[in-house]
């Protein structure tokens, strides 16, 4: 639901476990979207808090700049923010980051902490991508390239990399699409 002053209802959820989920927005301009989200109720004995009220904000520079944060105001506070830039035009260069900051201002005990930071880079073509990016506070590392052969072919590989366990593990796969209703793809995976 859209109402005229521009706030949008974007989701309103009353879950089977008897929770309530509620998203709403609204977009400044055509760049710039604020956005709010709490879901609360019945919580089980010992499984993790679902609760959260969250605020955030979405600045979009259509092939500049993608910027996303926001502040989980029931647990922590809790800070997350993201950013991709691109760089170039057809043939570009993507670089981004991920970061999640507990404040720990609800837990006297508690210091505050990063639960999360990651980095990523891409280049990025019409007939290849190759990009490398992390997870887990830098702890694993991902390598990929994928190859558009033609229309109807593409080929892909992905190495995992775990820098805390030293493991690796590979993936290659590849798609064929004959016409507009069929796809046929395989991949091989060593994990």
């Amino acid at each position: 639901y859209k109402h005229p002053s521009g706030i949008s209802l974007d989701k309103l959820e009353f879950k089977t476990d008897g929770r309530i989920l509620g998203e709403a927005s609204l977009d400044v301009d055509s760049k710039l979207k604020l956005w709010v989200s709490a879901e609360d109720g019945r919580q089980d004995v010992g499984k993790p808090i679902k609760s959260h009220g969250k605020l955030g904000v979405e600045y979009v520079s259509p092939g500049v700049l993608v910027a996303q944060s926001d502040v989980d105001v029931v647990n922590g506070p809790t800070v997350n923010g993201s950013a991709v830039l691109s760089l170039g035009g057809e043939s570009r260069v993507l670089a981004g980051f991920q970061a999640t900051y507990n404040t720990q201002l609800d837990e006297k005990d508690q210091k505050p902490e990063f639960l999360d930071y990651n980095v990523g880079l891409a280049k990025v073509n019409k007939s290849w991508e190759a990009s490398v990016r992390s997870f887990n506070k830098v702890s694993n590392l991902q390598f990929s390239l994928l190859s558009r052969v033609n229309p109807q072919v593409t080929f892909g590989a992905q190495l995992d990399y775990q820098v805390d366990r030293n493991t690796q593990g590979l993936t290659i796969g590849g798609c064929f699409r004959p016409d507009g209703d069929t796809r046929m793809s395989a991949k091989i995976s060593s994990l």
